[in-house]
């Protein structure tokens, strides 16, 4: 696995332009499919203590 992303993140230092595209477009098909399951801003980061 650590293969696979050290590939993935020299590919996307070629052409970030592309890779965001990509990765916005599969978001949206795992959104479609719900896989995609994203936690609101706030749970990610407490305000407060």
């Amino acid at each position: 696995m650590a293969l696979v992303q050290a590939i993935v993140a020299q590919l996307a230092a070629v052409d970030p332009q592309r890779t965001n595209s990509s990765i916005e477009a599969a978001e949206a098909m795992w959104s479609r499919f719900e896989l995609l399951h994203r936690r609101p801003v706030s749970s990610r980061h407490p305000q407060g203590g």
